[in-house]
């Protein structure tokens, strides 16, 4: 009586469903983008290419396309990548610390945007003051900055009274990120010496 062989490797035991004739097979992961189906071990071995092992199917991925492009020969690399500089610059460089009271009135007369402040005590700012400046005192910076978060990306013009209190504020915003801030040299008794006389000197 003939011995059956009972050891799934045998290639005689290769399952043939129709499923698998027709080369249909179903992906195992939504990870596989393409499954290719070769032929069965019994097909592979009858030709000699695969010896005493069952192959059942082979899965590929395929990778994405990637794009080409080329630049227009009438144009150079830099004019033709130009309009993807400004998005890929580091942020605005950061000020000077000091601006001199002459330029600070040259942005005024210029209608340049800026933030104009005073960090001197809310009686100096009685006794005397620039037209168009905010009061935010150097004491209070814990109570204010919070909200003065919003103009961090601005220009901003601190003074006080001769050029000590807004150099320190400066300098710390500047470590809270506030690239584009400026003490303005001299505070309000250099204001009054070189462009508004009107101001009283203290």
């Amino acid at each position: 009586m003939p011995r059956q062989d009972n050891n799934p490797s045998s290639p005689n035991l290769a399952p043939k469903s129709d499923a698998r004739r027709q080369g249909k097979s179903r992906p195992r992961s939504g990870l596989i983008l393409a499954v290719s189906t070769i032929p069965f071990a019994s097909d592979i071995v009858e030709t000699g290419l695969v010896s005493n092992r069952i192959v059942r199917r082979q899965l590929v991925l395929t990778p994405f396309p990637v794009p080409s492009f080329s630049v227009p020969p009438q144009l150079g690399k830099e004019s033709f990548f130009a309009p993807l500089l400004p998005a890929m610059t580091t942020p605005t460089t950061p000020l000077p610390y000091e601006i001199d009271v002459q330029a600070v009135k040259e942005l005024l007369d210029s209608e340049h945007s800026f933030v104009f402040v005073d960090c001197r005590e809310p009686d100096e700012y009685e006794f005397c003051r620039i037209e168009g400046t905010r009061l935010l005192p150097i004491k209070q910076v814990g109570e204010w900055l919070p909200a003065f978060e919003a103009h961090k990306g601005e220009h901003i013009v601190i003074h006080c009274h001769a050029g000590r209190r807004s150099l320190r504020l400066t300098e710390m915003l500047r470590q809270h990120g506030f690239n584009q801030v400026q003490s303005m040299k001299g505070g309000i008794n250099a204001w009054s010496n070189e462009i508004d006389p009107r101001i009283p000197i203290y």
